[in-house]
C-alpha cells in the first residue's frame, strides 16, 4: 500500500490532476495506520486524511465512483470522533483529575509564597516550573479535545451533504451535537451544516431531539433555537413520520387532565408537573402551531384521533375484566372518526420519501364500534381500524404505561434490519428481525400495530 501510494503521488504531482485511486489509498492507508498506531495521530490526520478529503474535492466526481466523496468525509470524521472520544476518556480519569488536583495544590502554594512575600527557594521556583508545564498540558489538552470535537462534527455533516448511505454517521453527530449542548460554536456548527443535508435523514432521530426540547440542564439559549428549528424543518417536510412525536409532547399530561375532569370534585388538586416538562409542552405547542399554518387539515386530524386514541386508553373496563368477546362501545369518541383526508394510520409503517410529497398515504378511514381486552393489570385494548386501502388494521392501545424503551429499541432494531440488508450471506438466509411501530400519545399511553 506504502509503494502504491509513493507511486501514485508521484504521477499525481507529474500530472497535476487528481484520480479516484489515490484518495482511496490515502484514506485506506490514513485508517491503517491510527489503527495500527503506526503514527502520530496529528501526522495520520494531516498527511493522508485531510489530503484525501481536499484530493477529492478538486477530483472529478466520475473518479471518485458512486459516494467516494462522503467516504473519504466519513473516514476523517471517524478518525477526529475516535480521538475526541480517546481524549475525553483520558480527561475523565482518575490518572487526569489527580493531576489537576495536584496542579490546583502547586499554584496555590506558589500564590502563597508570593502573597507572604517568601523569598523564592529552589523549591518553589522548581514547583512554579512544573506547574506551568502541568497546566500547558492541560490546555493543550482541552485544546485538542475541542479540535477533534469540531472535525469530527464537520466531517460527519459533510458526509451527509455528500449523500453517504449509512444511517451511523447521523446518530453520531446527533450524540456529539446532545453531549455539547453547552458548546455555541458546535450548535452553530451542526445548525448550519444541516440545512444543507436533507431532512430524511433526520427522521430516526426524530424522539431523540423532541425529548432534549426544553431541558435547560446542560444547555444553551441557542442549544434549544437550533434544536427548534431541526425539528420543525423535518416536521414540516414529513409530517407523517414526525407530527405524532410533536403532538405526543403537546399532550403529555393530558390523559392526567382527563381522568382529573371525569372524578371531578374527588380530585380537586392540580396535577403535578416539574418544570422541565411544562416547557418542553410549551415548546412542542411552539412548534406544533407553526406546522398548523402549512398543513392545517392533516393537525385537527391528528388531534382528534389522539384525542380519542386517549379517551379509549382511559375507558374504564375493569367491571368488563371477564368478557371474553367483543365489547361495544357505540357513541365512543373513537368511533367518531370517519374519513379522514391527510391522517395517515399511525400503526402502519411509511417508507420515507425524501422529496417529502407521500402521494399514496393510507388514511384512517374509521374504526370498528367495538373492541377486546387482551387481559393484564392495565387492560390494554385492541381495536380494529378501517384504511382507505380497504384492509383492517388491528391496533393496541394501552394507558399507564411508558414505552419509550420499546420505541427505541425498535428504533435499534431497524437499524439492525438495515445493516442486515447489506449483508450478502444474511440476504440469503433471509435474516430479519420482525418490528412492530409503536406510537407514542402522551407520557403514559401509546398505540402499537399488532403482528
Amino acid at each position: 500500500m506504502k509503494d502504491l501510494l509513493e507511486k501514485l503521488s508521484k504521477e499525481v504531482e507529474g500530472q497535476g490532476t487528481c484520480c479516484g485511486l489515490y484518495v482511496k489509498c490515502l484514506r485506506l492507508y490514513g485508517e491503517w495506520q491510527f489503527d495500527s498506531c503506526a503514527q502520530r495521530p496529528a501526522t495520520i490526520l494531516s498527511q493522508y486524511l485531510q489530503k484525501s478529503v481536499r484530493m477529492a474535492e478538486q477530483a472529478p466526481s466520475g473518479d471518485l465512483g458512486p459516494g467516494g466523496l462522503a467516504e473519504v468525509h466519513l473516514a476523517l470524521g471517524r478518525f477526529a470522533d475516535r480521538r475526541y472520544r480517546e481524549l475525553v476518556k483520558y480527561m475523565c480519569s482518575a490518572e487526569f483529575e489527580t493531576k489537576r488536583s495536584l496542579l490546583s495544590q502547586a499554584k496555590h502554594k506558589v500564590h502563597l509564597h508570593k502573597e507572604h512575600r517568601v523569598n523564592p527557594s529552589r523549591y518553589t521556583m522548581r514547583l512554579q516550573k512544573e506547574s506551568e508545564l502541568d497546566e500547558k498540558e492541560v490546555t493543550r489538552l482541552e485544546e485538542g479535545r475541542a479540535e477533534a470535537l469540531s472535525q469530527a462534527v464537520v466531517g460527519y455533516l459533510s458526509s451527509l451533504r455528500a449523500g453517504t448511505p449509512h444511517d451511523a454517521p447521523v446518530f453520531r453527530l446527533a450524540s456529539l451535537w446532545l453531549d455539547n449542548a453547552t458548546d455555541p460554536e458546535i450548535t452553530a456548527k451542526v445548525q448550519e451544516g444541516l440545512l444543507n443535508v436533507p431532512s430524511h435523514r433526520l427522521i430516526p432521530l426524530i424522539y431523540q431531539l423532541a425529548a432534549r426540547m426544553g431541558s435547560s440542564e446542560n444547555t444553551c439559549n441557542m442549544f434549544h433555537d437550533a434544536l427548534k428549528k431541526v425539528i420543525l424543518r423535518t416536521t414540516l417536510q414529513h409530517p407523517h413520520h414526525c407530527l405524532l412525536v410533536v403532538l405526543a409532547l403537546v399532550n403529555a399530561n393530558k390523559d392526567e387532565c382527563l381522568l382529573k375532569s371525569t372524578r371531578g370534585k374527588q380530585s380537586s388538586r392540580s396535577v403535578p408537573r416539574d418544570a422541565v416538562t411544562e416547557e418542553r409542552m410549551k415548546e412542542a405547542k411552539e412548534v406544533l402551531d407553526m406546522v398548523r399554518v402549512q398543513h392545517p387539515v392533516l393537525v385537527w386530524e391528528a388531534e382528534g384521533l389522539c384525542d380519542a386514541y386517549i379517551s379509549l386508553a382511559n375507558y374504564d373496563a375493569r367491571k368488563m375484566r371477564e368478557i371474553r368477546n367483543s365489547i361495544k362501545i357505540s357513541g365512543h369518541p373513537i368511533t367518531q372518526v370517519k374519513n379522514l383526508r391527510k391522517m395517515a394510520i399511525p400503526t402502519k409503517t411509511i417508507e420515507v420519501d425524501p422529496s417529502g410529497e407521500y402521494p399514496h398515504v393510507v388514511t384512517v378511514y374509521g374504526f370498528m364500534d367495538s373492541f377486546h381486552l387482551v387481559g393484564g393489570i392495565n387492560l390494554p385494548k385492541i381495536v380494529v381500524c378501517f384504511g382507505s386501502d380497504g384492509q383492517k388494521y388491528k391496533q393496541l392501545v394501552k394507558g399507564k404505561d411508558d414505552l419509550r424503551q420499546d420505541a427505541v429499541m425498535q428504533q435499534v432494531f431497524h437499524l439492525c434490519n438495515g445493516l442486515l440488508s447489506t449483508d450478502k450471506e444474511a440476504q440469503q438466509r433471509h435474516l430479519k428481525i420482525r418490528t412492530y411501530k409503536v406510537v407514542p400519545l402522551t407520557q403514559t399511553i401509546w398505540v402499537a400495530r399488532v403482528v
